[in-house]
């Protein structure tokens, strides 16, 4: 298998580590840090909209509305209040956006992967109805967090009396306890529970339907008629899917989110000990029979169009930092610290190691031709890329094919087989030069190894010495990327000073 990782040593040791199975605790960190950090810029960016919405649903049923709608909302709260009342209460939310969206994104990911262990293969991507139940899980468990904060939030958005000093969270919170203790937090729960549920579903799978149509749009088919694994999303096409996604969350059931935030801003302290508090149904029905349809819908339009945004945000963020910190963050630790290599591959068991964004550590080949004409080259590269959808790689997740040229003209495949005991695992350059040896192929011109990260990842050193028994130290060795670039080193250049079968002594000068 190739080289995962190289980490260069002040010493210009190369160092090469596993690649092993992610983390758990490693992977939630990241889910909760990245997705809080994504969570509260979208908050920035939607609060203002989020008071106006809020403050459209609440008005009460027994007097005439005042606001005509979301332009006149807006006014009348900017001249009485300025920007600052647009934003009154944004701590609660802050720490709102954080829990649902750190939730959201760890509890989707975590049913992702039971959904692979108990039902579907672990190497093969889920179906879109399986994404779908994934983002209604993650919905269901991110509303029991959520419900006691958007209870808080609700509250504090809603206007108060001219010369009336409004309240701040933790006087809220007071209230509410006294009023109605413990589980006078969630209140609201149901119409939380279905807006998450069944808009987290929504959610995800606008995000995970449209990002699979840009990706399907933009890939190229192989030479067998598969389809390439193309490059992550530019931010513009990640931008458009979480947008998408917003717009889908919000207008699919916001009629439970104008029930739920009718429940929340009532004012407890003016109901007596023994008069019943309206049910999510009840409330449902009292919208509905005094404004219809459009009750129901009130704040609607301004919620979806700070949603696309704020979502697009979310999404492009929470990516973005994914993708970079697992790229860099231990190759940045790595090139930069004097400890020795077992220290480092000790450091390497703490979880999934990827460095996709790395320098190459090979300098260019001293070769001064290429040994390989265009055609050859070129039918070498497609069976080496298309080798790697054979890989089964359930627990590193790394793809690697190779490709062997024998003097003949006959090309030879080859793709990492992992085992669950993990070094019994088997590389794909040893799987494409182990079927060669076998049927009868002895004389070999070039190898392409394939994988997925940036520049191209090279043999591993079992491997390099598994080749050098069939090769010579000029044989070449092209190492492809993601991208299908390449870069061609030597055999030599890979394994210099290598012990090969000429070293050996021959059986009569053994005997002398």
């Amino acid at each position: 298998m190739a080289a995962a990782e190289h980490v260069i040593l002040k010493d210009e040791m190369a160092v090469e580590l596993p690649s092993l199975p992610p983390n758990q605790g490693l992977e939630a960190f990241k889910d909760i840090i990245f997705g809080s950090t994504a969570g509260i810029a979208g908050k920035f960016i939607e609060y203002p909209f989020d008071t106006i919405k809020v403050r459209l649903q609440s008005q009460p049923d027994h007097l005439p509305l005042r606001y005509s709608g979301p332009l006149d909302c807006f006014r009348q709260s900017f001249q009485a209040e300025g920007i600052r009342g647009l934003y009154r209460g944004i701590s609660a939310p802050l720490a709102g956006a954080a829990i649902e969206n750190s939730s959201l994104f760890f509890s989707y990911r975590i049913a992702q992967e039971a959904l692979q262990a108990a039902i579907y293969s672990p190497t093969e991507p889920l179906p879109f109805s399986a994404l779908l139940l994934c983002g209604a899980a993650s919905g269901a468990f991110t509303s029991i967090l959520l419900t006691p904060v958007e209870l808080i939030k609700c509250k504090m958005q809603v206007p108060v009396s001219a010369g009336q000093k409004p309240p701040g969270p933790l006087a809220l919170i007071v209230s509410v306890f006294r009023h109605s203790g413990l589980f006078g937090f969630w209140r609201g729960q149901l119409g939380t529970l279905i807006r998450e549920t069944g808009g987290s579903a929504a959610w995800f799978g606008s995000y995970e339907g449209v990002s699979a149509f840009f990706r399907g749009y933009s890939a190229s088919p192989t030479a067998d008629g598969s389809v390439s694994d193309s490059p992550p999303l530019p931010i513009y096409q990640q931008m458009l899917a979480g947008a998408a996604a917003g717009i889908s969350y919000n207008f699919l059931f916001y009629p439970a989110d104008t029930i739920k935030s009718r429940m929340q801003t009532e004012d407890v302290s003016r109901l007596s000990l023994d008069s019943r508090r309206p049910t999510f149904f009840s409330v449902g029905k009292s919208i509905w029979q005094q404004h219809g349809l459009k009750g129901l819908y009130r704040g609607c339009g301004i919620t979806v169009g700070r949603s696309a945004p704020s979502s697009a945000f979310i999404f492009s963020i929470y990516e973005c930092l994914r993708h970079y910190f697992e790229q860099d963050i231990f190759k940045g630790f790595c090139s930069q610290t004097t400890l020795p290599s077992y220290y480092l591959l000790a450091f390497s068991q703490t979880g999934q190691i990827t460095t996709n964004r790395r320098t190459s550590i090979f300098k260019p080949s001293t070769m001064s031709t290429s040994p390989l004409t265009a055609s050859e080259l070129e039918i070498l590269s497609t069976k080496a890329i298309a080798a790697k959808a054979t890989a089964y790689c359930p627990y590193s997740k790394f793809r690697v094919g190779a490709c062997i040229l024998t003097q003949s003209g006959e090309c030879i495949t080859g793709a990492n087989v992992e085992n669950a005991s993990y070094p019994v695992g088997t590389c794909a350059e040893r799987v494409a030069f182990g079927t060669a040896i076998v049927a009868g192929h002895k004389d070999f011109k070039a190898i392409a190894v394939a994988t997925d990260i940036k520049p191209g990842a090279s043999p591993c050193g079992m491997c390099r010495q598994f080749m050098r028994e069939f090769t010579t130290p000029s044989f070449p060795v092209y190492m492809y990327d993601g991208d299908g670039n390449h870069t061609v080193v030597t055999m030599g250049e890979l394994l210099p000073g290598s012990f090969g079968p000429n070293d050996l002594l021959s059986r009569s000068e053994q005997d002398k």
